[in-house]
């Protein structure tokens, strides 16, 4: 499987998330599938949205991204 991140998207804007990091938690509620993450992912735009994250190598991490319009 080929792995990338949408180049006009949030999380490609930032800069601060990168292909292979895991989505643990979204604003501090545990993810459990990518549908999860995808419902929990929308929201108004201009708003922001807090990452918790799984590096390989470096562990966990928050990002915080603002939210935008598809």
């Amino acid at each position: 499987m080929h792995l990338q991140i949408v180049p006009t998207g949030a999380a490609a804007r930032s800069g601060k998330i990168w292909v292979n990091d895991a989505i643990l938690s979204i604003d501090g509620k545990h993810v459990t599938s990518i549908a999860d993450a995808k419902a929990m992912i929308v929201g108004e735009h201009g708003s922001y949205i807090t990452l918790g994250l799984q590096r390989v190598g470096v562990g966990d991490r928050l990002a915080e991204l603002t939210r935008r319009q598809a």
